[in-house]
């Protein structure tokens, strides 16, 4: 607070206050640090979805490109035309259904195998010290490091029969022949857990050190008695 006077006439003495200056808020500022991402992923996944989409409205044919336009203009008249013979193959052909319903089957089982592991390593990550927590991360971060092409190649050179594990299991005494674990739903499942378990692991951490705890004290007050139903 400053206090200000001038020479000549009296006057009542002014005081100014030093206020701080308020910048104008740009209404787009967060539209412009949300909109790179956002047009890398409508330019990488919705525009090809979208030609993915018209495409199984069209019908094949031979030229360039393999399938037949879905409108077309011709003297002045707009002519659309979908194909419904895909889906109608695709819900009708037992092959197709088959083939849906085990994708299902094993997205859910990876989900849960990926939840099983994911979540006691991201508690154990999150609640060891600095100095060990920071190893841990780097071994999970790692092999991101490494094409995921060139990582599932090697477990193809684990898991087949002449592979890795089948000789060390053999070389130790613990099996008379190999195991029959490549080209089965068993190396896939293992494929599809080791590419999809850091997703799961690395966000987990931040939020799994302080809500695992406090879930464990409110299970163990429910088990003791002495606070009620379980409530979480």
């Amino acid at each position: 607070m400053t206090r200000c006077t001038r020479r000549g006439p009296a006057i009542a003495p002014r005081y100014w206050r030093h206020e701080k200056i308020v910048w104008p808020r740009l209404p787009g500022r967060r539209l412009l640090a949300i909109a790179p991402p956002f047009a890398w992923l409508a330019l990488c996944l919705l525009v090809p979805f979208l030609l993915v989409l018209k495409i199984s409205f069209a019908d094949l044919r031979f030229g360039v490109p393999p399938y037949t336009p879905l409108a077309q203009l011709q003297d002045e008249v707009l002519t659309i035309a979908l194909s419904l013979r895909g889906y109608i193959l695709l819900f009708s052909d037992s092959l197709y259904i088959a083939t849906y319903l085990n994708s299902v089957k094993m997205a859910a089982i990876t989900t849960a195998c990926c939840m099983v592991i994911g979540y006691p390593m991201a508690y154990y990550i999150a609640r060891s010290s600095p100095s060990v927590r920071n190893i841990l991360l780097l071994g999970v971060i790692l092999p991101f490091w490494t094409s995921l092409l060139l990582r599932v190649y090697a477990w193809v050179g684990i898991l087949r029969n002449d592979g890795l594990l089948n000789n060390f299991l053999l070389w130790s005494g613990i099996i008379d022949s190999p195991l029959e674990i490549y080209r089965t739903d068993l190396a896939v499942y293992i494929g599809l857990v080791y590419a999809y378990l850091p997703f799961l692991s690395c966000p987990s951490m931040p939020t799994s050190s302080n809500l695992i705890p406090g879930c464990l004290r409110r299970l163990m007050t429910w088990v003791h008695g002495h606070g009620g139903p379980l409530s979480v």
